[in-house]
């Protein structure tokens, strides 16, 4: 079994007021941690998700982020081991 775990972050400002409409600025942050990041890059490209860039290394492990068809941005991540 393949391990994928999502974890939520809120990007919201506090300070700010309730408002009807949720500002690009305001959206839940998405990460989507995965032990098999190539294998699973490949598949959601196959299967049409348009990745925002290419899959970069930073210190904390492999990531690309791409938009769910409301907007919210997503982290496909894969941690250092």
């Amino acid at each position: 079994m393949h391990k994928r775990d999502c974890c939520l972050q809120k990007q919201m400002d506090q300070s700010k007021s309730r408002q009807s409409a949720i500002k690009p600025e305001d959206r839940l942050v998405f990460f989507l941690h995965i032990n098999t990041f190539d294998e699973d890059f490949e598949r959601m490209t196959a299967a049409g998700v348009q990745f925002e860039e290419s899959p970069h290394k930073e210190p904390y492990g492999q990531v690309a982020v791409f938009q769910d068809p409301f907007g919210n941005h997503w982290d496909l991540l894969q941690l250092s081991s």
